[in-house]
Order: C-alpha cells, then sequence, then structure tokens
C-alpha cells in the first residue's frame, strides 16, 4: 500500500558515484552506503565554483536472509534520523526572501505553502521559485518495493538555519520532511550539515532502500548579485571530497528512541582549475 507513512520513512534516509564507505550493525547484518556525486570535478584551488550537479544518496540494505525477526527477509529496519556531513570545500549559499517578495533581483524564495498532500506537480506550482533540485526514492515494504518522486524546496529558515524541504511523492498521500542545515560537528576537514530529525515510525516496519537527490546547478540572484546554490573548490592536498553520514535506527517500529546506529563515509576526488592569468 502506498500510504503517508512510507514517504516518511522514504525522505527520512535522505540524502552513485564516489567511493562508497559500508558500516554494519552489531544488533543485525544490516548496511549502510552513501556517496557524493559533484560536477564539475575540476574547479579552483581558491574561491568557489557553481556546481552543474551534486546528486547526494543513500541505500540501506538487510541482505541476510534471517537478519531481522518475524521472517522480515532482506527488509531493513527503519530509520529515526539521517544526519549527512559535506566537505568544508562544499558551500551552501542560501540569500533567500520570503516568497511573496520575490522578483527579478530577489529570486530565491521561501516555500512556505502546504504543499502536504499535494501531487509532486501541484507543489511545483505552488513553489516554483522555491525550487532547489529533485531526486528518487524506494521503500521495501514486505518484498515490495514501492517507488517515489522526491523535489527539494528551500525552505523558510528555522533558529536562523536554512532549511530544506524534502517533499515524496509514490502516487499518493505525498509528505514533507525538513532537512536543516548547520556548521558541521565531524571536524575541520568538513564544513556543513544537513540533519533530519525526527522521523516517525512506518508502517509495519516499511524501511528505505534507497534515496537520492540533486541540488546542483541552481543559480538565482539577490539584490543584483548572482549565487549558486551549491559551490565547491579543490583546495586540500589530496584533492579529494570527504562525505560522512549517521544514521539511526529503531528495531521495535515505535519511533520512541534508536536503537542502533550506522555510519558511512565516501570520497570523490577532485581536479584544481588552472588560474586565468
Amino acid at each position: 500500500m502506498r500510504n503517508r507513512k512510507f514517504v516518511v520513512g522514504a525522505l527520512a534516509s535522505i540524502m552513485a558515484l564516489g567511493v562508497y564507505g559500508i558500516a554494519q550493525a552489531d544488533e543485525s547484518t544490516q548496511t549502510q552506503t552513501m556517496y557524493g556525486d559533484a560536477a564539475p570535478v575540476k574547479v579552483p584551488k581558491k574561491g568557489f565554483q557553481g556546481l552543474k550537479k551534486f546528486d547526494i544518496g543513500v541505500e540501506t540494505l538487510n541482505p541476510a536472509p534471517d537478519g531481522r525477526p518475524g521472517g522480515l527477509n532482506d527488509q531493513p529496519f527503519p530509520s529515526t534520523r539521517t544526519i549527512l556531513d559535506f566537505d568544508n570545500d562544499i558551500k551552501f549559499t542560501i540569500k533567500s526572501v520570503p516568497y511573496n517578495q520575490v522578483n527579478k533581483n530577489n529570486s530565491l524564495g521561501q516555500c512556505t505553502a502546504t504543499i502536504d498532500g499535494k501531487s509532486a506537480a501541484e507543489a511545483t506550482s505552488l513553489c516554483s521559485k522555491a525550487l532547489v533540485g529533485s531526486g528518487d526514492a524506494e521503500a521495501n515494504l514486505f518484498g515490495t518495493l514501492i517507488p517515489a518522486t522526491v523535489t527539494a524546496f528551500n525552505g523558510a529558515p528555522v533558529g536562523g538555519k536554512p532549511v530544506i524541504l524534502l517533499h515524496s511523492d509514490p502516487g499518493q498521500d505525498a509528505f514533507v520532511l525538513p532537512g536543516t542545515l548547520s556548521k558541521s560537528n565531524q571536524g575541520s576537514d568538513f564544513g556543513m550539515q544537513l540533519d533530519v530529525n525526527p522521523i516517525p515510525p512506518l508502517t509495519a516496519g516499511t524501511a528505505i532502500t534507497n534515496f537520492h537527490t540533486d541540488v546542483g546547478g541552481l543559480t538565482y540572484k539577490r539584490k543584483g548579485t548572482k549565487y549558486p546554490y551549491v559551490s565547491a573548490r579543490c583546495a586540500d592536498k589530496n584533492k579529494t571530497w570527504n562525505f560522512h553520514g549517521e544514521f539511526f535506527f529503531d528495531t521495535e517500529y515505535d519511533g520512541s528512541a534508536f536503537d542502533f546506529t550506522l555510519e558511512a563515509d565516501a570520497t570523490q576526488a577532485c581536479k584544481v582549475k588552472p588560474q586565468k592569468k
């Protein structure tokens, strides 16, 4: 059944090229991977260049035939929270205005319309000036894979922190889950962090198996100045972009608290673009 709670789960495990990282839980044979795929890979060493592509994704698997109680073969435990950290050479620039103030000089709006329950097309129509990306998701419901269309919008800030609204449409009962952008706590090699929290329990333990969205390619103006939504440089000596994810899972299916966590890492090589003389 395609239902509202499935979509919550699909959005929860947000965010494949690059080098995959795999982690395994003590409580099960569940594995978690993530990736970052940015383009172009040849960018300046100093100064940031807008990315035409910034695809971020995750995959949750349980390959063991008896990895979960109750005979739920190959179906992962559901997630309650997802945190993704991005290299400090990758930057989000969000200088937005309330939706009703958007004009030719202020072209990135904040989606505050009610897009809960709306189709992807309806949500895009309501918040077209706040559209920042798109992708897709898939969930496992007792062996049945349910696809969903994902659309990302710039939301109104919360506590001064930017918000990405992740709208997922599996064909009916679409749902929105906000992710908050803030400074990463993973050390000096990381810059920003996307925290999707909390994630309500899924119907009958339904769990996401993969999710991705691309937020590259967007440019907008603010007071006459042009900005890329996401940009990058290649300043590290090892010429590598790093990605880290922490994933919280519920074995009781009630959403009251997480029972175990998984972490995953991924990298992507970058190249230094020659500076014009």
